[in-house]
């Protein structure tokens, strides 16, 4: 369960997808449902009046595109795809424009930072073996 930066909206992750309320009134603004084989995962407000919401195989889970949506219309406003399998988006940044996500290569793992708009990492850590990779 996650509050927008403003407060005014709550967004929660479910095995049927992602819903997003009005936190004062109750009212629910959006569903986006998961569908077939790909599981809906809510990573965080953007800009304005979108989040991001990210969707995975989940069957294989090695890989996940990213999507901006705008709360008011379900549209699709933007689309991330890196690409790369096993990247697993854990956060946005408050404005919605990075993306963080845990990218393992087989053995080690890196917390990733990347620009939406443009794909480009803008940094990496070091790789780890551990699993607690971004708290």
């Amino acid at each position: 369960l996650s509050y927008s930066p403003d407060g005014k909206r709550l967004a929660l992750n479910t095995s049927t997808g992602v819903y997003v309320w009005d936190a004062a009134t109750g009212k629910r603004l959006l569903w986006v449902p998961s569908e077939g084989d790909v599981l809906s995962t809510f990573v965080g407000f953007g800009t304005g009046s979108e989040l991001v919401v990210a969707c995975a195989n989940k069957w294989d889970d090695l890989r996940q595109i990213a999507f901006r949506i705008d709360h008011a219309t379900g549209k699709v406003t933007a689309k991330f795809d890196p690409v790369a399998p096993r990247h697993r988006f854990g956060a946005c940044s408050p404005d919605g424009t990075v993306l963080y996500s845990r990218l393992w290569d087989g053995i080690e793992r890196s917390t990733v930072a990347t620009a939406f708009a443009t794909g480009k990492e803008l940094w990496r850590t070091n790789p780890n073996s551990s699993d607690d990779w971004m708290r």
